[in-house]
């Protein structure tokens, strides 16, 4: 009974997230008007539906050791958090040069909502947007729908299919690029946690390159 209900809970988040997702090709979402407490209000919900979601399921499916289980460990933090951080300088290097080569053969791409995200952009939300979103997704995502696959189908295979769906959750900007590139960030991101058994590699590498990325469409730099 405990593990339907995990199981319901999951499918519920789930159908939340890819829901949104689904309405995105039916409401332009970049014609509304993104103010600071509506990108606030995005955080806290996506935050509590991920994290709360994942800490619920650990609880009911496995009965205890929450953190442990959703790989928040002590062991190797300060190298997990290390690693993390020089495999996103090695990744924005990659893409870099996916993106020149993408131009160079005449490819180009809008994508107004991130635009609208960037018009509110301050120093605090510079820090918190790349800070919650990184816990939050990779909680979700790595520590808890690619772990627990892992038990279920190998690595590989729970590696593989957390990224299509980690991409899929991207395509509400409706770009390419913002398919392609989060999924090759997932591959990298569940390689860090499988390797390093600690979610602290992941978060420090997706909160490093949401950071970069936002500071970059928000300041020109």
């Amino acid at each position: 009974m405990r593990k339907i209900l995990a199981y319901t809970l999951l499918s519920i988040a789930l159908l939340i997230i890819y829901g949104d997702v689904a309405m995105s090709f039916f409401i332009d979402l970049s014609k509304f008007s993104i103010s600071t407490s509506v990108l606030l209000f995005n955080l806290l919900f996506n935050f509590f539906l991920m994290v709360g979601t994942s800490f619920a399921f650990v609880y009911l499916y496995y009965g205890k050791n929450l953190l442990k289980e959703l790989y928040f460990r002590k062991e190797r933090a300060i190298e997990a958090v290390a690693i993390g951080a020089g495999a996103c300088g090695i990744f924005i290097l990659i893409q870099i040069a996916v993106s020149i080569v993408m131009y160079s053969y005449g490819y180009r791409e809008e994508n107004p909502l991130l635009k609208e995200i960037a018009k509110e952009m301050n120093l605090f939300l510079l820090f918190l947007i790349p800070l919650s979103s990184s816990i939050s997704e990779e909680t979700f995502y790595r520590g808890l729908i690619q772990m627990h696959l892992g038990r279920k189908i190998g690595m590989f295979y729970s590696v593989i299919l957390t990224s299509l769906l980690f991409a899929i959750a991207h395509l509400q900007y409706h770009t390419l690029l913002q398919f392609l590139f989060p999924f090759l960030l997932s591959l990298m991101l569940g390689f860090l946690i499988y390797k390093w058994e600690n979610i602290l590699a992941p978060i420090s590498a997706h909160f490093m390159y949401n950071f970069i990325n936002l500071l970059f469409v928000s300041y020109g730099m």
